[in-house]
């Protein structure tokens, strides 16, 4: 099982888990008119760690991470900052627990995701208001989406045009339109609400909207990822590969 795969399944077990906290606090709201507190927090809090976990996911595999050198051509000195950064971004075990740029660049996108969905729970304690462009943790956490995304495009790009394999460079086309997509979806689906969806019907449009996005795209990044998709060049030549 490739390491990517159990990337996956954590995300998803965090998504999965998110949804029954929320459905949790539902059913307490049902009985007792104001749910519970704990449950509906986790369930942002979860949330807020599976979208984290899946923008490393998508920055790590767009920065070539587990490519052996005979698939992607590397420099071998990187003077260049911005070459060094990407180059650290394609280690992310090893970037998160040393001083490096793309260290503090995965422990801030954690802790940016857990201070803005705790912040934004002080505008609206009933409900898990974690996507929520009214208010602005909300804003800013689709201005972080869209700044990541772009960072997501630009070290995946420049993948594709150092992998060797012709297979490898299509299989980094379709990361780089899934991750594009991914990242963007939400800022985007959050102006349609705002700009299109009344009023005593945007929380649930962007909660449902959201919810659907994160499950395809799970289900969409594990099948580029496994054996079992001929679509998975990444899979054929990772070197943390099954034989």
């Amino acid at each position: 099982v490739h390491a990517a795969v159990l990337w996956v399944a954590l995300a998803a077990c965090l998504d999965s888990s998110s949804s029954l906290c929320e459905l949790i606090h539902l059913k307490a709201y049902e009985r007792n008119g104001y749910g519970s507190y704990f449950m509906d927090a986790l369930a942002a809090h979860l949330e807020a760690l599976c979208d984290s976990l899946l923008i490393l996911l998508l920055v790590s595999i767009g920065a070539g991470w587990t490519l052996p050198s005979d698939a992607v051509r590397t420099s071998a000195i990187q003077t260049n900052p911005a070459t060094k950064v990407f180059g650290d971004l394609a280690h992310p075990l090893r970037s998160i627990t040393q001083f490096t740029v793309a260290g503090l660049i995965s422990w801030a996108t954690i802790a940016l995701h857990a201070i803005l969905c705790q912040w934004g729970r002080t505008y609206n304690d009933d409900f898990e208001s974690y996507h929520d462009l009214e208010h602005l943790p909300g804003k800013m956490l689709m201005l972080l989406r869209i700044v990541l995304g772009v960072l997501h495009l630009a070290v995946t790009m420049r993948t594709h045009l150092q992998c060797k394999v012709s297979q490898l460079q299509a299989f980094y086309k379709k990361w780089a339109v899934l991750g594009f997509i991914w990242f963007q979806s939400l800022p985007f689906l959050t102006w349609v609400c705002n700009s299109m969806v009344p009023f005593y019907l945007r929380n649930p449009f962007v909660f449902i909207s959201s919810a659907v996005l994160q499950s395809s795209v799970i289900v969409l990044l594990a099948w580029l990822v496994t054996a079992q998709s001929k679509s998975s060049a990444y899979h054929q030549y990772s070197h943390m590969a099954s034989p």
